[in-house]
């Protein structure tokens, strides 16, 4: 019999602590993802819903999908099907730019043949997140000046630019990111999928009060995202939370147990 009881409480516990982790979820705010323009269409995998959608002319498939843009507090978050640590077939992210005066211009430049080249910067974008996703970390640097970005594309997909910060921006912040990955529709909003990779932790701070939009790409320009809101004057707010439900599953489970261990004693003392 106490083996038994051993053996049932561990699965007891097994059971509880998955039903917990089945239920977490991020924290990531308000949807600011906007149309990126690159489609006349209003529906189907072309559509305006940039979530299961990437660029005509382009591979589709939810491996290459940049999904939406979250704001929680004056944390920027991304969601996609692109997994931004590994890439895609070599393929991988590119930075987050950030313009706040609504002056950005993808069609400033645009290559005659697929592939990369560096340009200087005149896309109109002010910042940029240089992304180090390996590392978990970024520089932020003040790009209103001038510098080098690297343009890309990729068959129709001219609007992706710019793809990477290259140099010549002023240095004016740095910190840590991170990395999810594996996420279910339901831990990320219930954007479509299946499975899903998060970066957070994009502090925008620097930004308090201004409206701005931010800008991601891919490698090969296949696809391309937008988000546009405005930056609370607040500190960032926790990129991940525990709902109620696993508060309830954990505590009805440490009472479970404390049930048969005072059975147990009783048991014991009888």
């Amino acid at each position: 019999m106490k083996t038994f009881n051993i053996i049932f409480v561990g699965m007891i516990s097994l059971l509880v602590f998955g039903m917990a982790a089945n239920v977490f979820a991020l924290n990531l705010g308000t949807n600011i993802t906007v149309y990126d323009g690159s489609s006349s269409k209003d529906t189907g995998w072309y559509g305006k819903n940039e979530d299961n959608e990437v660029e005509p002319g382009c591979e589709q498939a939810q491996s290459w999908d940049l999904e939406g843009f979250f704001l929680t507090g004056n944390d920027l978050q991304v969601i996609g099907g692109f997994d931004f640590l590994n890439g895609n077939k070599g393929i991988l992210v590119g930075d987050v730019f950030i313009d706040i005066d609504g002056a950005f211009d993808p069609n400033s430049y645009t290559m005659q043949s697929n592939g990369q080249k560096d340009i200087s910067n005149n896309f109109g974008y002010e910042y940029v997140f240089d992304l180090d996703v390996e590392n978990g970390t970024y520089e932020l640097y003040d790009i209103s000046g001038g510098g080098v970005t690297t343009t890309v594309y990729y068959k129709s997909n001219y609007l992706s630019n710019p793809y990477r910060y290259v140099d010549g921006g002023i240095k004016i912040g740095s910190g840590s990111l991170s990395y999810l990955a594996g996420l279910s529709d339901s831990q990320v909003n219930n954007l479509s999928g299946g499975l899903h990779y998060a970066l957070l932790g994009l502090d925008l701070n620097f930004i308090a009060g201004k409206d701005f939009t931010a800008h991601l790409t891919l490698g090969c320009g296949n696809d391309n995202l937008m988000g546009s809101g405005t930056v609370p004057f607040m500190s960032p707010a926790p990129a991940t939370v525990a709902e109620p439900a696993t508060m309830i599953l954990l505590g009805l489970g440490l009472v479970f147990l404390g049930g048969i261990s005072r059975k147990r004693i009783k048991k014991d003392q009888s």
